[in-house]
């Protein structure tokens, strides 16, 4: 709890280590103090060689941690996609379905539906994301104003 308090209100560096060892002691709640006061980078924020964690790399973090048990990633994606944290710069289903999380990111789309734009439909074309894009073309998740666009006409 003190290490949240700390994150929220003052300026922290993270280390990629620290990233680590919080997903092995299964300290989620930190995590989430880092991402909601947009303190989730490697290094100094404020500098410019600071590099932001994405949630593609996260739960790259995640299945790595668990390989041994694929359930236990699941459970421990689908508690950061819990959080509910909608940011500008970071597709949160993007970063589902370039490790193959088709069944999550359908299960999450409702909730994250304000990513579900030309840009993932591409992304999801050119991964094979296959199962997410029948489930979300059969329930019209995608605003039809997409198929007009030069790049997905392409």
């Amino acid at each position: 709890m003190l290490a949240c308090v700390i994150t929220a209100f003052y300026e922290v560096v993270v280390e990629q280590e620290m990233i680590i060892k919080a997903l092995a002691m299964d300290n989620y709640r930190w995590l989430l103090f880092l991402w909601v006061f947009e303190k989730n980078y490697i290094g100094p924020r404020l500098r410019e060689d600071a590099h932001r964690i994405s949630y593609e790399q996260l739960f790259d973090l995640i299945l790595k941690q668990h390989n041994e048990n694929p359930m236990e990633a699941e459970s421990h994606i689908k508690e950061v996609l819990d959080w509910k944290i909608l940011t500008e710069d970071d597709n949160v289903l993007v970063g589902l379905l370039v490790h193959g999380q088709d069944a999550i990111a359908i299960d999450y789309m409702g909730y994250y539906s304000d990513y579900l734009d030309k840009d993932l439909f591409i992304a999801c074309l050119k991964q094979g994301n296959n199962v997410f894009l029948q489930k979300a073309l059969l329930v019209a998740a995608f605003d039809k104003l997409i198929f007009r666009e030069e790049a997905v006409i392409e």
